[in-house]
């Protein structure tokens, strides 16, 4: 019976140490404050039960007329001997569980959609920027001027496609003037 005693105050003792280690990360929390009161209550009444035990085992020794069947009748342990310390995760069923996963999936799919969206918004801006600036390269002091390509039919019956020169292709020769040079210092 010693033995046993022993037994479950150590375990009442390891309960209480684990109960300290929660208290540093939360000791505001009501439970475990009411939890580690309980289990010093515990661990005081069953080493007076042990201490008794003791001396009750010395006393049988010495009175071997002593009537019953040797055992000592303790009384019982209260009920919040059996308390632990669960964590808030451990106590939901599994449709709750679900659906706390399902919840944080919800709110993941939708940040993703909101990044989409913005990454979206952002190669429009970028697209539209390179087109105003693409229109306004070609508008830029060209306005109604038609550039006519040298390999386009020529408005004359006799021309050909691609030969452009000599007046062959519609158009004549281009003319070379010869240009005065311009000197400030003049010979007079």
């Amino acid at each position: 019976m010693a033995e046993n005693l022993a037994g479950s105050l150590r375990q009442y003792e390891a309960h209480l140490q684990q109960v300290e280690a929660a208290l540093i990360n939360e000791p505001d929390n009501e439970d475990l404050l009411k939890l580690k009161l309980d289990l010093q209550n515990v661990v005081e009444l069953t080493q007076q039960l042990l201490k008794q035990s003791n001396s009750n085992s010395d006393e049988k020794k010495s009175k071997s007329d002593a009537k019953g069947d040797g055992m000592s009748n303790f009384p019982p342990l209260p009920s919040f001997a059996s308390s632990s310390v669960n964590s808030a995760g451990k106590n939901q069923s599994k449709k709750a569980q679900l659906a706390s996963v399902r919840e944080y999936h919800k709110q993941k799919s939708q940040k993703k959609a909101q990044r989409m969206k913005q990454l979206e918004e952002e190669r429009e801006a970028v697209k539209s920027s390179w087109q105003q600036f693409n229109t306004k390269a070609f508008k830029k002091n060209k306005k109604g001027q038609v550039k006519k390509s040298i390999f386009a039919t020529p408005d004359n019956v006799n021309g050909r496609v691609g030969v452009g020169t000599c007046g062959i292709g519609g158009k004549p020769m281009t003319e070379y003037h010869q240009q005065e040079k311009r000197h400030k210092s003049s010979k007079t």
